[in-house]
């Protein structure tokens, strides 16, 4: 779950989350993956953000990044994992 996001003055942002949710597809159903980190419960996933003017709430993507080999089980991408100190 998202608590919060950071922006700094170049329009990135960091979101902080607890853990990360991916699907996993076997034929025509979907299970749910929750991935957490027990050194770092805390994760700050790279984004870039944009505000709209027709818009009150700004526009932002997560970053993503070919998928490491023990997601790779589950989904082919992944979000890209900001350090802490960003």
């Amino acid at each position: 779950m998202c608590s919060r996001y950071y922006v700094d003055s170049d329009n990135i942002v960091a979101e902080i989350y607890n853990a990360v949710n991916e699907w996993q597809k076997s034929g025509s159903s979907k299970k749910k993956c929750i991935f957490t980190s027990p050194e770092n419960p805390t994760l700050y996933m790279a984004g870039c953000f944009r505000a709209e003017h027709d818009s009150p709430l700004p526009t932002f993507v997560i970053l993503t990044r070919d998928a490491t080999e023990l997601i790779q089980t589950i989904h082919y991408r992944m979000p890209v994992i900001a350090p802490e100190q960003y």
